[in-house]
């Protein structure tokens, strides 16, 4: 059963947990058990960035996980699902406009999702299914659990794997839409990996449309022959243009989202999107039978995923190591996707007394 979400946030102040947290925990738990035992079925809110139809996968592993536990979907739960439809700019809004009184428990994958349910709920757990570095987001403790990666692990492997591919590199452009809380903690992250791997880095930070085209006259300009992606926020449209910018100006480039590959890029490394829902049922099954949010620690992926392009490796004049083929778990061909040339233009339609008596010249 889908149901959408709806209905008037309520807006708390943030804090420390104090003993009136206490007391709203101890009632959302209490909600739970009171409304099985009235028959009213549990409510999970799901919010993602994406559509149904670009991150539908994600909702399906959520259910399956859920359904492996004994939680099926219009049976005995109920799963309000949320989509910013490409814009991630429209979370918060989403995550205020929550009927948060029916809602038992919230999950996201989406970093501004997570940071504005956590502004508006101290009371309402949330689970986090992959959101990056949520220590440096204010995401820990309260009611916050799930499973965040770390940009400095992540980044680390990131490029450790490029510079292995093109071992050339010694300049990196980092593109990335990184801001708010724990900005500069995730610059650092990725300013102590090129360090340890002997890169200079060039941080270009694109968090208005236009941006990535800067960023890539700034990336010539320097001289970079490499390029590290990350993106929180950006519209499918920005993430395309990441990947056709880096091949027309020929550099080897890795990011987390395995759609960096699939719309043409060199590779991609990154987690499970699909098994971190998959293991957020987990979270939300011990919650929804009465486990404090606290008690549960926030968690690493278990599951990473190593995809790599040999069309786009070609295009770049690049061999993929042996070693790196070893450790792919999806190897693919696929060119970087174009938008499509406009429509040529229709002919002019003539008026007049010649153009009825289908004449054009004289005589």
């Amino acid at each position: 059963m889908t149901v959408r979400a709806g209905g008037p946030g309520v807006r708390t102040a943030r804090g420390s947990l104090g003993r009136r947290d206490l007391l709203l925990f101890a009632a959302a738990a209490a909600g739970c058990k009171a409304a099985r035992a009235q028959g009213r079925m549990p409510r999970v809110g799901f919010i993602e960035a994406g559509s149904p139809k670009t991150q539908g996968r994600l909702l399906a592993a959520f259910r399956d996980g859920l359904a492996s536990l004994g939680w099926v979907d219009g049976k005995n739960v109920i799963i309000v699902e949320a989509w910013g439809e490409g814009e991630a700019g429209r979370l918060p809004g989403i995550v205020d406009g929550l009927n948060w009184s029916a809602i038992d428990a919230l999950v996201t994958g989406a970093a501004p999702a997570a940071v504005a349910a956590a502004e508006v709920t101290r009371a309402i757990p949330i689970v986090l299914a992959g959101v990056r570095d949520a220590a440096a987001l204010g995401l820990t403790g309260r009611n916050v659990t799930g499973l965040s990666a770390s940009t400095l692990d992540l980044a680390g492997r990131q490029l450790q794997l490029l510079k292995t591919t093109a071992p050339a590199m010694r300049h990196i452009a980092a593109i990335a839409d990184f801001e708010g809380p724990g900005a500069d903690r995730r610059w650092l992250a990725v300013q102590t990996s090129c360090d340890r791997l002997g890169l200079q880095l060039l941080e270009l930070q694109t968090t208005t449309r236009g941006a990535v085209e800067r960023a890539f006259e700034l990336a010539r300009n320097e001289g970079c022959d490499g390029l590290w992606v990350a993106f929180d926020r950006a519209a499918p449209e920005e993430r395309a243009a990441v990947v056709r910018l880096a091949a027309d100006n020929r550099l080897p480039a890795i990011s987390p989202a395995r759609s960096f590959v699939e719309l043409g890029g060199l590779m991609s490394y990154g987690t499970d999107p699909r098994d971190l829902f998959r293991r957020a049922a987990l979270y939300v099954d011990k919650i929804l039978k009465g486990a404090h949010p606290a008690d549960l620690p926030l968690a690493p992926p278990a599951k990473y995923h190593l995809a790599v392009n040999r069309t786009a490796a070609q295009a770049l004049g690049l061999t993929i190591p042996p070693a790196v083929l070893a450790r792919a778990d999806e190897i693919v061909e696929r060119e970087v996707e174009r938008p499509l040339p406009p429509p040529p233009m229709p002919p002019p339609r003539l008026e007049g007394p010649e153009a009825k008596s289908g004449s054009v010249g004289g005589g």
